[in-house]
């Protein structure tokens, strides 16, 4: 008898940069950490992160920890994304170099609010905790909320009026299967 066990979708959302930590050697500390994004199909997450050497941050580095956390999650029921979302520019030549040897697209993008949920956690409960903790203004502090000045849109796409329309949750839910073409939508809770 075989049991057939759903493999579990998700896009995963990345962050590797160094972290509010002094090691023993007197290097910052610098970690990978993955989080899958929550979907419409299950409120389970993969989550895995790894502290990296100070003198090994760079895509051969990354690339092979990838490769690792890719078969821990296959491991745990889990297909490989199809995307990966991260948001810090200064990585990017980085992150980008390892994706594209994955065959992995990588996508910039904010939207990764499972991975800043993953990142306060540890600088509120994880990293004060540890030896070599620093605070302060040398500290690399994480803030999940970005300041982006307001700029006009482009007069071709403003609107003259206004449209109310409504839709159903049932139909909302169904919107997974639509064809979106700027991505994709948003979890809605299965509760709902």
């Amino acid at each position: 008898m075989t049991i057939n066990k759903e493999i579990k979708q998700s896009d995963w959302e990345l962050d590797f940069y160094s972290r509010p930590i002094i090691e023993e050697n007197g290097k910052k500390r610098w970690e990978l950490i993955i989080s899958s994004t929550k979907t419409f199909n299950t409120n389970d997450i993969f989550l895995w992160n790894k502290v990296c050497p100070a003198n090994e941050v760079n895509s051969i580095w990354l690339t092979n920890s990838l490769n690792e956390a890719l078969h821990d999650a296959e491991t745990k029921g889990w297909a490989a994304p199809s995307k990966i979302r991260f948001w810090r520019s200064s990585m990017k030549s980085i992150i980008k170099k390892s994706l594209e040897n994955l065959g992995i697209e990588p996508l910039i993008s904010r939207r990764t609010y499972d991975l800043f949920e993953r990142i306060e956690y540890f600088e509120k409960e994880v990293y004060p905790k540890e030896n070599g903790y620093i605070q302060g203004v040398l500290a690399p502090t994480f803030s999940s909320s970005f300041i982006n000045d307001p700029k006009p849109l482009p007069e071709a796409v403003r609107g003259d009026a206004l449209t109310i329309s409504e839709i159903s949750i049932e139909e909302l839910k169904s919107a997974q299967n639509w064809p979106i073409e700027f991505g994709d939508i948003f979890p809605i809770d299965k509760s709902l």
